[in-house]
């Protein structure tokens, strides 16, 4: 697939971590459906109907944002036009900016329905890191024993950036005190036969990036399951979100704090998450117009 990615990179200009989430997905599908080994042999009627088996099998066990774009990709790489365009446009509601409508209720239920195992308890940990630190999941998975400093009250996490800044160490400290015993009961008790604490060791033909892919992919699923036994709806990065509103209420409003906690390197960023934050209003103009001698209605 490595020719694949390589066409996502020249004509979609895709970010790293989404072209190597469609190359991922793609792969997942063709070894399900065997399309690739049908394209050109069958009629384009027949190939239709063998896409459409395969994407309601996929969509049937999770919600899948990558697999259509993909999917649609795949095709006008193939040189598939006309298949391509049939696959509809959908919007992914992963990007909705609207604040998550969570309470601490709801993290609470998620946790406690995560599945059993082994795996799962390494998936609630994940999960746990997320919620504390609005971290992405990304950053989570690629931790390693040395980037976690164990104190009596707090524990000191180093994590670092997105794909392509790699090299950027973003420092966050896990206070509550439950959580950092969860943690330390985390690493005494599980054989860690090699530094990422997450992460199955990898082989010699499987890199790195694709055991966090295919972590992240797991997670998700671990995390999905939860949340249909808790009744909850949401997916990685509204933890980071959600962390992120509390965080800006917490601090009194000050986005540069709120900044710094989240390791954005431009505050910008940060303001595009809160751009539909909306505080209590009424609250703010009473508070406002007590200060200007108008006094409380």
């Amino acid at each position: 697939m490595e020719g694949f990615e390589k066409y996502l990179k020249e004509e979609t200009f895709h970010k790293v971590l989404t072209r190597r989430m469609e190359t991922f997905t793609i792969g997942r599908f063709l070894m399900l459906t065997q399309l690739h080994r049908k394209l050109g042999k069958m009629p384009e009627k027949a190939l239709e109907h063998e896409m459409v088996k395969g994407i309601v099998a996929i969509l049937k066990k999770k919600r899948e944002d990558y697999l259509l774009p993909a999917l649609r990709h795949y095709l006008l790489w193939k040189g598939f036009e006309d298949l391509a365009l049939r696959i509809p446009k959908i919007p992914q509601s992963h990007r909705k900016k609207n604040p998550p409508t969570l309470t601490e209720e709801d993290l609470k239920r998620i946790e406690e329905n995560f599945p059993n195992g082994k795996w799962a308890e390494r998936f609630k940990m994940v999960y746990l890191i997320q919620k504390m630190t609005g971290a992405r999941a990304s950053m989570v998975l690629k931790l390693r024993l040395q980037d976690i400093k164990l104190f009596d009250n707090y524990a000191v996490l180093l994590m670092r950036g997105k794909a392509r800044r790699t090299d950027k160490l973003i420092k966050t400290v896990i206070f509550e005190k439950e959580a950092v015993e969860k943690l330390r009961s985390y690493i005494e008790n599980y054989d860690l036969n090699w530094d990422y604490i997450f992460l199955k060791p990898p082989t010699k033909s499987t890199p790195l990036y694709k055991k966090i892919l295919s972590a992240y992919v797991s997670y998700l699923s671990f995390l999905k399951k939860a949340c249909a036994k808790a009744g909850v709806n949401i997916g990685t990065h509204d933890l980071r979100r959600y962390f992120i509103y509390k965080f800006y209420e917490a601090s009194g409003h000050d986005i540069e704090a709120t900044r710094k906690a989240v390791g954005h390197s431009n505050i910008s960023t940060t303001s595009i998450y809160l751009e539909s934050y909306s505080p209590n209003i009424a609250q703010t103009l009473k508070e406002v117009q007590k200060g200007l001698g108008g006094g409380e209605k």
